[in-house]
């Protein structure tokens, strides 16, 4: 399923857009999803900031580096 969005431009911009041939479904979609990606990668890094500040102190970095050797020796 698909929506509808509405934007307003000047009527500049308008004309510069059809003057190019500009196909500005395809740009609007391209930019909205750029968005949508940059905005969950944020939220991502921000959650995992979060984790890491209330865990961070509860691991032990050389045990996890540890774990991480024995891990790829035994493959």
């Amino acid at each position: 399923m698909s929506r509808t969005v509405t934007a307003r431009v000047p009527d500049e911009l308008k004309a510069d857009m059809d003057e190019y041939d500009i196909n500005v479904s395809e740009i609007v979609r391209d930019a909205l999803e750029a968005e949508v990606r940059r905005r969950r990668r944020e939220e991502l890094i921000k959650r995992g900031d979060d984790l890491s500040r209330r865990i961070g102190d509860q691991i032990e970095t050389e045990r996890v580096v540890e774990n991480i050797r024995e891990d790829r020796e035994s493959r």
